[in-house]
């Protein structure tokens, strides 16, 4: 210890003295203040800030249509909460078309009818030719704008196929093929029909025949027939076998049927010189016993 030096007793081996302790208090003070005041905004930030930062609002791009002024046509974007409210008034989700696609469907019309005018999916209008062809290897198609559009004129004379097997020669004539038919061939049925209503006429092999219709039938009571007009038909036959005897009839399945009368022209026989069995007794006329009787003279 230096000279003029005092010591507090409680600096010798029994701790720090009462102006040491202040001192050192006065220390620990200080520090516990500093620690409470670099805990106070970390405290703040963990109430206020967000752990991460928020999302951004969701946009939709749309073609918005003055009420009115549908000429103003432009694209907008909006949030989403305000999509229903822009559909509500007409606007179109999506962007605006542009160029040819803003105007009416005439605005691409170039005034020629030799072209197609569309209006292209970035807006500009195209004019592709008019395709003319009909078809038909018949008739030269062309485009002629002073006669409004296409013009077909017939190829008279141009060579040709008319699907037929059974025509030759087939060449262009007025629009249509036509072919030379080839006699006695046939592609189906039809080429066969000779317009007789009496045959059959079918196709085979390439080549027509023709059968007789059959027209017979089962019924013995008529007659059958084939008119090569309407084909087959029917009509009754005659079964009067001439004698008045009998009682002539027609049976389907028989045929003509005669049974002896009941009912004779004559009850006796009273014409004897007609050579007829008049009253059907299998006598006639002087060989009757009826003949042979003096003639009635009357009532007196």
């Amino acid at each position: 210890m230096r000279r003029g030096e005092t010591r507090d007793d409680q600096e010798i081996g029994r701790g720090p003295g009462p102006r040491a302790a202040a001192v050192i208090g006065r220390g620990r003070l200080h520090l516990a203040w500093f620690a409470l005041i670099a805990v106070i905004p970390a405290i703040g930030d963990a109430r206020t800030c967000p752990s991460q930062p928020p999302e951004p609002p969701k946009k939709v791009t749309l073609c918005h249509i003055p009420p009115g002024h549908p000429g103003n046509a432009h694209t907008i974007t909006v949030g989403e909460a305000a999509v229903r409210a822009h559909l509500a008034h007409g606007d179109h989700l999506g962007e605006c078309p542009t160029g040819c696609a803003q105007q009416n469907p005439s605005f691409c019309d170039d005034g020629n009818a030799c072209t197609a005018d569309t209006c292209g999916a970035d807006g500009q209008c195209t004019h592709a030719p008019v395709n003319c062809d009909d078809g038909n290897v018949c008739t030269t198609d062309s485009c002629d704008p002073a006669a409004g559009g296409c013009v077909s004129v017939a190829n008279d004379g141009a060579a040709c196929d008319d699907g037929n097997a059974c025509t030759g020669g087939d060449v262009c004539a007025a629009t249509a093929c036509r072919g030379s038919a080839i006699a006695g061939c046939c592609a189906t049925d039809t080429d066969c029909d000779d317009a007789n209503a009496c045959t059959i006429d079918s196709c085979v092999a390439g080549r027509c025949t023709a059968q007789f219709r059959d027209c017979s039938v089962n019924d013995r009571c008529v007659a059958a027939f084939c008119n090569s007009a309407s084909g087959c038909a029917t009509v009754p036959i005659s079964c009067n076998d001439g004698n008045v005897c009998t009682d002539d009839s027609c049976d389907p399945a028989r045929g003509c049927v005669s049974v002896p009368t009941a009912n004779p022209p004559q009850a006796t026989e009273t014409s004897c010189a007609d050579g007829a069995d008049n009253d059907c007794d299998g006598l006639v006329d002087a060989a009757d016993p009826d003949c042979a009787l003096p003639p009635d003279p009357g009532p007196d």
